[in-house]
């Protein structure tokens, strides 16, 4: 009789737990975990655990209690935990040495823009001119799309086009805030590189 495909084929534990979060802990160089037993009636008294980083509490992990377990009718032991992001993110943001940025909560806000350019100009120059003009708000230039016509060849010229993706940490952008910035790196573009702007 074969067993079902979702049957456990491994023994997981409290400590099977403790280690996959200590392991998680270890990749983002955080060495200032403690786990301490947990008061939590909801779990097992002697299989978990408040965690502790830097000796403030953020979370907890271990067994569901027996008790529990017999009220949902569940037949295997059940493991879990529970971590504060926020507490953690914070303590990333102010001690790691990870080159780290919290989750932006914010809208992103994307905008297009075309050139026409000298050929011999790589999309590589143009990138490294929107970023100088763009603001931190600037997170990210790529080009989407590369084009050359008979008449653009003739000319010796090309069309490329990018996507500027603009988002703040601290705030919703409104699009006036945007389009000031988006004409600076215009200006900026055709000035330093005798682009012209395709609409």
């Amino acid at each position: 009789m074969s067993s079902p495909v979702h049957n456990l084929k491994h023994n997981y534990d409290f400590f099977w737990l403790k280690g996959i979060l200590e392991r998680i802990f270890t990749t983002l160089n955080i060495n200032k975990i403690d786990f301490v037993s947990s008061q939590i009636k909801e779990l097992h008294p002697y299989q978990s655990a408040d965690i502790f980083l830097n000796q403030k509490k953020i979370g907890f992990l271990g067994q569901i209690h027996p008790q529990v377990r017999k009220k949902y009718q569940l037949d295997q032991p059940v493991f879990g935990a529970q971590i504060s992001l926020s507490k953690l993110f914070i303590f990333l943001a102010e001690n790691s040495k990870l080159n780290y940025q919290t989750v932006s909560l914010f809208p992103k806000i994307e905008q297009d823009l075309s050139f026409y350019l000298t050929e011999n100009i790589p999309a590589s120059k143009v990138i490294e001119i929107i970023k100088k003009n763009g603001s931190l708000w600037l997170k990210e230039v790529r080009v989407f799309d590369a084009y050359k016509s008979k008449e653009d060849k003739k000319n010796k010229q090309k069309s490329l086009a990018f996507q500027l993706t603009f988002q703040s940490q601290e705030k919703t952008l409104q699009k006036p805030e945007i389009d000031e910035i988006v004409q600076k790196i215009i200006q900026q573009v055709q000035s330093s590189l005798s682009a012209k702007l395709k609409i």
